[in-house]
């Protein structure tokens, strides 16, 4: 995508969040935040923990099969850097993997080729499993709504999705034939890190049990955000079948992916209003339950992750001859 046609994307997108901003009905949004039980919050969130947890849990078993075992607490710092960050950077949070690269490096002695692969083979295992699911989402709404779009781009969308599931799951289970040619490229900084991942892959995937728990644990990961979505939705009072609210999810993330504004802010929030307007919520209460998702999916990831860098960090002051010991 060029600058120009960036920036565009951009200032559209601005604009459509502000224009929904000021047809709100603010009375309404503070009527609907009452009517959100704290046992529901509390159960958001701690449906959010266990994502974070699962997330980190990959990490580690990734790295403890490259051989760079090390203690669930030191590898849920690590990740909590890379939420933050991930946060700061647009699109798939590239910035955040790279850093986290660098901080396996800085507090686990883990090599740059090594946490490439764990944090790139993460990310792939993780992108293969939403990316399954948001071709099940768009499937189901081209069939459920119109969305106004001619069938022509409709076929262009499924091809570009397809295409580049089976592109990623063949890398996954061929990556030495990618290695091959990955060996041909010469520029160093290009052709390293390429086949730094490509090996890590090929060393998870010699592992069959390991590969499928890493694909069974990023299906579950991605699973947990539908039932997150039909909690709010059920304490407001919104009436939407569990497959719609499954493509809402799904499509909004999808979305999200596209590197225009850090952490997928904006595309986000204007995909899943829009996309609960189509399904018949009215807009103030549909930015209303889009806005407090993203408190507990986006913020709240945040806010935790610095907390805990916060805690670790005094952890290794007070006790700093065991921390040094979780490797």
């Amino acid at each position: 995508m060029n600058k120009k046609a960036k920036l565009a994307m951009n200032i559209a997108v601005v604009i459509l969040f502000v224009y929904l901003y000021t047809k709100l009905d603010y009375q309404e949004i503070l009527i609907n935040l009452k009517a959100v039980p704290v046992t529901v919050l509390v159960a958001l969130f701690a449906l959010q923990i266990v994502d974070m947890l699962l997330v980190n849990y990959q990490n580690q078993r990734l790295s403890k099969r490259l051989g760079y075992p090390m203690s669930f607490y030191k590898m849920n710092f690590i990740t909590s850097i890379g939420h933050v960050f991930d946060a700061i950077t647009p699109g798939g949070g590239v910035g955040g993997e790279a850093v986290k690269i660098m901080m396996l490096k800085k507090h686990a002695d883990v090599p740059i080729s090594t946490g490439t692969a764990v944090v790139l083979s993460q990310k792939t295992i993780s992108g293969c499993a939403l990316l399954v699911f948001c071709i099940c989402a768009f499937f189901y709404v081209t069939l459920t709504s119109s969305l106004g779009m001619p069938l022509s781009l409709k076929i262009a969308i499924y091809v570009g999705l397809i295409s580049l599931l089976f592109l990623m799951i063949y890398v996954f289970y061929h990556p030495r034939k990618f290695i091959n040619k990955c060996e041909k490229i010469k520029r160093e900084k290009v052709r390293a890190p390429i086949i730094n991942f490509l090996e890590g892959i090929e060393q998870i995937g010699a592992d069959k049990n390991e590969c499928m728990k890493q694909i069974f644990i990023s299906f579950f990961i991605w699973f947990i955000y539908p039932f997150k979505l039909y909690l709010l939705l059920f304490v407001t009072n919104v009436q939407i079948n569990f497959l719609s609210i499954y493509a809402i999810i799904f499509l909004s993330y999808g979305t999200a992916m596209i590197p225009i504004f850090p952490g997928g802010m904006l595309g986000f929030e204007v995909s899943m209003t829009s996309l609960l307007t189509i399904y018949g919520v009215a807009a103030d209460k549909g930015l209303f339950i889009t806005t407090l998702f993203r408190i507990v999916t986006f913020w709240f990831v945040i806010a935790v992750s610095l907390l805990y860098m916060g805690a670790y960090k005094l952890g290794t002051v007070f006790f700093q001859p065991s921390h040094r010991n979780l490797k």
